[in-house]
């Protein structure tokens, strides 16, 4: 007993049956297996023939020439790296030296004072900020006056009192 594929495989589309003649198959096959050898073999001996053609010395010169400017290349990029990263050392000490003898004013150091104040008020505002829509506005109002003239009172006594301590 057969499977429905096996006869489905006998029968074409219409339902006819098909003769499969394995003898002309397989010369078929035979055909095409020494057309494709002999397109290889044509190939082959095309690519042996090109080879011998080729300069050699030609292609390992231009492979020292590429070797080169990679390298070259990878040269530049580590000195333009090192280039920066010096300038950048340099830039942050002078800032850290400018910090320092700033920092010895009072002026300054009372700015530094008041700014960590207000960043300090800023977080707690931020984490309490649900329990101050709780609160009145007028009140809220007032905190805002009040940091407002701090703010103005800060920038009012800096712009008078920096110039003279600054050293020179």
């Amino acid at each position: 007993m057969s499977s429905y594929a096996e006869k489905a495989a006998k029968k074409g589309p219409l339902g006819e049956e098909i003769a499969v003649d394995e003898q002309k198959v397989n010369e078929d096959l035979r055909e095409a297996k020494a057309k494709i050898v002999d397109k290889l073999d044509s190939a082959k001996e095309k690519a042996h023939s090109a080879l011998e053609n080729v300069d050699k010395e030609d292609i390992h010169r231009k492979i020292d020439d590429a070797e080169n400017a990679i390298i070259k290349f990878i040269k530049s990029i580590g000195s333009g790296f090192s280039h920066y990263a010096n300038l950048t050392a340099k830039k942050a000490g002078s800032a850290t030296c400018t910090a320092k003898e700033e920092l010895k004013n009072p002026v300054v150091a009372s700015q530094a004072i008041i700014a960590t104040g207000a960043l300090i008020g800023g977080i707690y505002a931020y984490q309490e900020r649900f329990r101050l829509k709780k609160i009145p506005e007028d009140v809220l109002c007032v905190y805002a006056s009040v940091l407002t003239a701090v703010v103005l009172l800060d920038g009012i006594t800096f712009k008078k009192l920096y110039p003279k301590y600054k050293k020179k």
